[in-house]
Formats: C-alpha cells, structure tokens, sequence
C-alpha cells in the first residue's frame, strides 16, 4: 500500500480504501488516516522515504523507511512490475476516501488539525535499530524483527495518534529480540531500545492547541524499559494532553 503512489502488479494487491488509523505513504512521507483526512506526512530522514515494500512470505505489502534504490531493488527482485509507484501516480494535495472517515464518537475531534510539529529524525531512529539488528547474529526471520520493530510498528508507535502504550511495547519487544538466542550486541540493542522509548512522539496542532503526547499508564514488561517515558517535543504545550485520538486533558486532571 502506498496510498495514491500505488503498487501495481499481478502479485501486489491494490488497496483503494483506507480505515480509521490506517497507515500509507504519500510523497515519501508517512501518513495516518485520522477522521476522515490524512495528517501530516512524517519525513524519513536523510536519503531515506516511506515505501511500501512486498511481503515475503505472503500476498500485500508493509510500509517501512528505506532508501530508494535499494526498495527498488527488493521490489525486482519479486519480480513485481511498476517500481515504487505502479503505472498510476495521483499528484497534488491528497485527500482520503471516503473509506477512511471514522464513524466513532467524536468529541473535540471536530477541532480543526493543524500543522504537526517537525519532526524529520524518524528515519534514523528506525535505521539504527535495523543496523544493529542485522548484525546481531539472533533469528532475523521469525516476525522480522529488523524491519517491524524499525520502519513499521517503531515509527507508527511514534505518530500523534499511536496509542499511548505502543511505543513501550514496542521497547519490550526490542529488548526481548536483544536477550534472544544467537544475539551477539546485546547491550547495544537494550541501549537502542531504551533511548527509542524515550524518544519524543509526533505532536499535532489541534484546534490552535500543541498538545503534550499522552504518556502509557502500563507497567513495562522488560526491567531495562520500566520507568522510561517518552519526552516532549520542543513546542508542545505542558499543561495540556491529548492527539487526534484522545481528548485534551489538563496536567493533573482526571480523565
């Protein structure tokens, strides 16, 4: 899936719809369908773009940061036509389906969302956990635990409407890859995965207010994540929490 720059190919099914908190690519930058619009594209990092790259072991694709020549290459090498774009390419500002439009309750969602903070070291956060990953000597097949804890769910946990809990699972899982057979950098790793816990999540403009990202009110599993808790960007207010899934709370407020 790559949003409006589609896959298109025999072996590469065509998504044309997209849900509720549903992730694609646009430009080369990471998008989420929330309430009906795509937010902000969140950019990669330096030569890196969001690519929406074939599966291995089944039908789809996944979306992960990668640079472009070497996603064209994976992409060849399935044999698949199109390249990164497929033969169709929507240009201009992209406006979500009518698919994507959430029918839930609504609250201040209704707010207007703004611009998102930047935020363009995403990319090097996914690509330092892959780097080490593949040179860990642990079991890089089961789960893909390069590419999933990295590009996938590393960078969806740390958009504006992730849950407040799924950056701190995916540190679990890091730290659980890095304690797991055949690892060799371990420490490396648990150093990786305790500074991408703490790593500061996207933040939107909503309704003329930057919130604080809501912070996980879970107990982490692994030892070396329990305690950590994601900073603040720089420009977010510190009174206020919320995103475009959770209702602006004040600091201190019950919710």
């Amino acid at each position: 899936m790559q949003s409006y720059d589609l896959l298109t190919s025999p072996t590469i099914p065509r998504v044309d719809h997209f849900a509720a908190g549903q992730n694609a690519c646009i430009d080369g930058k990471f998008v989420q369908c929330v309430d009906g619009k795509f937010t902000a594209g969140v950019s990669c990092g330096e030569d890196l773009q969001c690519v929406a790259l074939p599966l291995v072991n089944s039908k789809g694709t996944s979306i992960t940061c990668d640079r472009v020549a070497d996603a064209k290459q994976r992409i060849a090498n399935t044999g698949a036509k199109g390249g990164l774009t497929g033969k169709r390419v929507k240009r201009g500002t992209p406006t979500a389906p009518p698919a994507c439009k959430n029918k839930g309750k609504r609250s201040f969602l209704e707010l207007a969302f703004g611009k998102r903070i930047a935020q363009s070291d995403l990319g090097d956060v996914a690509e330092s956990w892959q780097k080490l990953c593949l040179e860990s000597g642990g079991d890089i097949q089961t789960n893909s635990p390069c590419v999933t804890l990295a590009g996938i769910n590393g960078i969806n946990s740390l958009l504006a409407n992730a849950d407040p809990c799924d950056q701190q699972k995916n540190a679990d899982a890091m730290v659980k890859f890095a304690k797991s057979k055949g690892v060799k950098n371990k420490d490396a790793l648990i150093a990786n995965a305790k500074a991408y816990r703490e790593h500061p999540r996207n933040a939107l403009n909503i309704g003329g207010i930057t919130p604080s990202t809501p912070f996980c009110q879970e107990e982490a599993e692994e030892p070396e994540i329990r305690g950590l808790v994601n900073k603040q960007l720089d420009g977010v207010d510190p009174g206020i929490f919320g995103g475009p899934k959770f209702d602006l709370v004040a600091f201190g407020a019950c919710e």
